[in-house]
């Protein structure tokens, strides 16, 4: 009793040992296989380099673990049941008395002591049973969190981005300028579809959590059986029996805790590797995904686009206003054509349209242009300017509160309105420009995506943390569950000896 006590107690403590190998693992260290960054680096590789599995053999601790307890339940139990259906039922008087004590004291004694292992065994059924329940619903609360998140927060912005830069650049083709938003339906229709497939995924998880609620249930109706086994004082046709069926159990939780431990040590290295995205240092995003996203999509297109959007719009803005400026020449002649509509002082002097090359320079221009002083009180006669003032109809100014003549034809609102519009799409060029450029890089692609799922600056992790730890605890509850199996394996097959009031007249012959 002793000794089973204590291995089993050796047995949790290089269980939590071994958890924490796993919790600490940083990432796959593909780097270590892959020359550099390339979409044609290829993970299979990385994952059978024997060079890598051997570097990381501390963090292989809990799936061997898993493994032994596996052959354990496999060869051990067996073995066991051999020795007690063979040898103690036909060989040595030290077996007998060890297992079987003929002295009342010694056996009431031995009934007690495994009383205790039986509510023992109760209590650690019902604690398996909670660890696997709460961890199979966090498991599915952290994974629907991260794709939701990603939906939310990274599609969904990308598909608002693309909406509004639509509604700025309507009227692109009136002021020649065409930009194809086209790569950023694809980023959402590739991205998109993959979380589409995850998600269809999600209807199998909620069977498989559905199964894990059943099988912790069933683990401590069948803990249950041994306290009634216990107190009826079973014999050992049903001890065997049941041990045969516990142990299938034991084998059945071994299983699972094997494929937990998988997904531990994928869930563990993928939190590493968003970390190292963030910090830029290689790995699978920075040296397969990245490389990826930038050959798939062509972005550098949709930048020069937008750039070159934003220099015709600026440049078209500043040669509609030089039809209508003179840079030097404060005269004023109608019957003039090349002068009759030049009816404003251009901005920053300017005398051709390609010193417009950004939205500020636009603004500066469009600020410093103004009505020519001679013809200051005729067009802005709703400012009521003083003399003092004629400099002040700018043609923002202009577009408000002068009025269009006929005779002679001087539209000098009409004017002003079309260049303040034709410098408002400017400022929309810009805008979209400025929304769009941060997705125009791979990097922030990838670091947007990654952030829903692991964020090393938000204090405490994110889903990823939730889904490795929830992970944890569901891959520590089968583990523990397989060693109550067999620990009930134990009571049983001792209990079948010891419960009877009075050894066996076969036994005493021995």
């Amino acid at each position: 009793m002793k000794r089973f006590t204590a291995f089993l107690a050796c047995v949790l403590a290089f269980l939590s040992l071994a958890a924490t190998f796993a919790s600490a693992q940083k990432s796959l260290e593909c780097d270590n296989v892959w020359s550099g960054p390339s979409n044609s680096n290829d993970l299979f590789d990385c994952l059978k380099d024997t060079d890598r599995i051997r570097s990381q053999w501390q963090y292989y601790l809990w799936p061997g673990f898993s493994v032994i307890i596996l052959l354990f339940i496999v060869f051990g139990i067996t073995i066991v049941c051999c020795y007690r259906c063979c040898c103690c039922c036909c060989c040595t008087y030290c077996c007998v008395e060890c297992v079987n004590p003929q002295e009342e004291a010694h056996r009431a004694s031995a009934r007690c002591s495994l009383w205790l292992w039986v509510i023992f065994a109760l209590l650690w059924a019902m604690g398996t049973c909670v660890v696997i329940i709460l961890g199979a619903d966090a498991l599915m609360k952290a994974a629907r969190s991260a794709i939701n998140d990603m939906e939310a927060n990274s599609l969904q912005y990308i598909n608002n981005t693309k909406v509004t830069v639509d509604a700025l650049l309507a009227d692109a083709s009136a002021h020649n300028t065409n930009v194809d938003l086209s790569i950023m339906d694809d980023i959402i229709t590739e991205f998109g579809g993959i979380l589409s497939t995850i998600k269809g995924y999600f209807t199998y998880f909620q069977t498989v959590r559905i199964v894990t609620y059943c099988v912790g249930a069933v683990g401590v109706a069948l803990m249950l059986l041994v306290a009634v086994f216990a107190a009826c004082r079973a014999g050992s046709g049903c001890s065997v029996c049941f041990s045969f069926l516990y142990g299938l159990f034991a084998f059945a939780f071994s299983l699972c805790a094997i494929a937990l431990t998988v997904v531990v040590y994928a869930l563990t290295a993928s939190c590493g590797e968003v970390h190292l995205q963030f910090t830029r240092d290689p790995g699978i995003l920075q040296w397969f995904v990245v490389p990826w996203c930038e050959d798939t999509f062509n972005l550098t297109s949709l930048h020069v686009q937008l750039k070159e959007s934003v220099v015709n719009a600026s440049e078209s803005a500043c040669a509609e206003l030089l039809t209508y400026c003179d840079a030097t020449d404060e005269t004023y002649d109608a019957s003039s054509d090349d002068k009759r509509n030049r009816i404003f002082m251009c901005g920053r002097a300017i005398t051709k349209k390609t010193e417009c090359m950004d939205l500020d320079t636009v603004v500066e221009v469009i600020n410093a242009t103004y009505a020519k002083p001679v013809l200051t009180n005729m067009l802005c006669v709703n400012a009521q300017l003083t003399n003092n003032e004629l400099h002040t109809c700018t043609l923002e100014r202009c577009a408000t509160d002068c009025v269009n003549y006929d005779t002679p034809s001087i539209q000098a609102k009409s004017w002003s309105t079309s260049v303040v519009n034709s410098a408002a799409f400017a400022e929309n060029a810009t805008r979209a420009f400025s929304l769009v450029e941060p997705i125009l890089s791979c990097q922030y692609i990838v670091d947007n995506l990654a952030s829903n799922f692991e964020n090393p600056f938000i204090s405490g992790g994110k889903n990823c943390s939730a889904l490795r730890s929830s992970s944890i605890m569901l891959a520590t509850g089968f583990f523990v569950g397989a060693l109550m199996f067999i620990a009930g394996i134990y009571v049983l097959h001792r209990g079948s000896w010891i419960w009877p009031e009075n050894r066996g007249e076969d036994m005493r012959d021995k």
